[in-house]
């Protein structure tokens, strides 16, 4: 189960709400959420509940408060709770793992982590870990990782909504680590100082030219990659090619490229650079005069 501590430092209730919603993806696997505060006892009495007659393990960074919540969901257990420090990290109070046992509990008070892994030998099970994959269906290939393969059953449940894109993220995260980890180490990264290259064409894209390093859609080909939520923010971890629909006008009368995600349909735009290709934006600029929204003839009636 998972428990959202210390909610009452949260000073906006529509803020906390939307913060809480980050978590339906696990409740809707089933995993019971829980919002808690040992300063008011919110939630303490449901967390109380839902661990009696279990053997449970209070797990967390240092600083979420386990010692204070295990003092407030087993009093008799005589828990001390430390200070934080001005930089937001725990002081260390819990130095060792221990047992407590009352009323039907079963609790471990463990150290705060600074650091966990599991160690992976394969895509596989990293995919094995998130059980909302199988729901999914299967993939055209058996031996899908679903990252850019065709007829992925993942990146289709990924663009519907039954597959969330925290979850996909947190999976691609996990499986990028797992793949440089397994590399040859005497490998060289590639060097991406003077740019990048283009997942969809192969161009060396320049941040020395007309983009920036805050850009990421290629001057040749007008193909991105899905990195952002909202502009610049680099918060998302889909990474699939995006390709470019459009072109439009913003409000501030700035050109820009509107992208579509081939994995998750995920639409955004980017600025036009000085340097992009003016032919291909040329012809996405006259493409709706090709297949007009509505009949031409009646234009000239109009006129």
């Amino acid at each position: 189960m998972i428990v959202v501590n210390k909610v009452d430092l949260h000073e906006d209730a529509l803020d906390l709400a939307a913060d809480l919603a980050l978590l339906d993806p696990y409740r809707e696997m089933g995993v019971p959420v829980y919002s808690a505060s040992t300063s008011d006892g919110n939630g303490i009495d449901e967390i109380r509940a839902a661990l009696v007659g279990r053997t449970a393990v209070f797990v967390g960074h240092s600083g979420v408060g386990k010692s204070s919540l295990l003092a407030a969901v087993a009093p008799a257990s005589n828990a001390v709770a430390g200070s934080v420090s001005e930089t937001g990290k725990g002081r260390h109070t819990t130095t060792r793992s221990e047992l407590i046992e009352m009323d039907g509990l079963r609790i471990v008070d463990t150290p705060g982590i600074r650091e966990f892994a599991v160690e992976f030998r394969s895509a596989a099970e990293v995919a094995e870990c998130f059980e909302e994959f199988a729901a999914a269906g299967g993939c055209k290939f058996g031996d899908c990782v679903h990252i850019d393969e065709p007829g992925c059953a993942v990146r289709a449940a990924l663009a519907t909504g039954v597959v969330s894109r925290a979850r996909y993220g947190s999976y691609r995260r996990l499986v990028s680590s797992f793949e440089s980890e397994r590399g040859d180490e005497d490998d060289e990264p590639p060097d991406t100082s003077a740019g990048f290259a283009c997942r969809h064409c192969g161009f060396l894209v320049p941040y020395a030219g007309a983009g920036s390093e805050h850009r990421n859609h290629c001057p040749q080909c007008l193909h991105s990659l899905h990195l952002d939520n909202t502009p610049g923010d680099r918060a998302a971890f889909c990474e699939c090619v995006m390709e470019p629909i459009a072109v439009w006008v913003r409000k501030n009368q700035e050109w820009a490229l509107v992208h579509r995600c081939r994995g998750c349909g995920h639409l955004s735009s980017n600025r036009i650079a000085a340097d992009d290709n003016e032919l291909l934006l040329l012809s996405m600029a006259v493409r709706p005069l090709s297949k007009p929204a509505f009949p031409l003839e009646r234009v000239g009636q109009m006129l």
